[in-house]
């Protein structure tokens, strides 16, 4: 089914073993804490980094172009996926997690989630549930793509199982590279 029309996938070993190594050694060292704030109705934990992928390793503006390459390609209805144009990395530790939510309003065209090291629950709709491994990717159709009415899903990760999950993400900023992702 076309992404555009069932607004995710979950791809189990996306990555080799290998290539997920190299993706954690690229992160960067800096990271800051983020997490919820008070009275906020999405819940996270987490120690994220980021940048856009312009300015980022030749490895992650690589993984990008393969992503929207492979999109291409797999899209009947010839639907342009917008370009990836900023990249986070979030550590999850074990009480580490984001609640069902929606992308902010300026995440535009596709999401690509890889997990890179950890597992965790992965929740669609509320419904829909599945296991993340090292390797594995989600995709997600984001706000306002393929059409201006559309809208994220609603998706989760839970804990991590065991050990500290750490997540690679790719989006498109509707608001220009490395712009606030709210639109403020």
């Amino acid at each position: 089914m076309h992404l555009a029309t069932r607004r995710w996938a979950h791809v189990p070993q996306a990555l080799t073993a290998q290539i997920t190594a190299d993706v954690l050694q690229v992160a960067p060292a800096e990271r800051i804490a983020e997490q919820s704030p008070p009275g906020s109705s999405v819940a996270f934990a987490s120690l994220v980094a980021g940048a856009t992928v312009t300015k980022s390793p030749s490895l992650i503006q690589d993984m990008a172009a393969g992503v929207r390459l492979a999109l291409g390609e797999g899209s009947a209805s010839g639907i342009e996926v917008p370009a990836f144009t900023d990249v986070t990395w979030n550590w999850y530790a074990h009480d580490g997690h984001i609640s069902l939510h929606r992308d902010p309003p300026m995440v535009g065209g596709v999401i690509a989630i890889f997990t890179l090291a950890g597992s965790a629950s992965f929740t669609i709709h509320e419904r829909v549930g599945f296991r993340v491994t090292p390797g594995d990717l989600v995709l997600l159709a984001a706000n306002r793509w393929p059409s201006a009415t559309d809208a994220c899903p609603l998706h989760a990760a839970g804990t991590p199982e065991g050990q500290e999950r750490i997540i690679l993400t790719l989006r498109h900023n509707l608001a220009g590279p490395g712009r606030d992702f709210f639109g403020g």
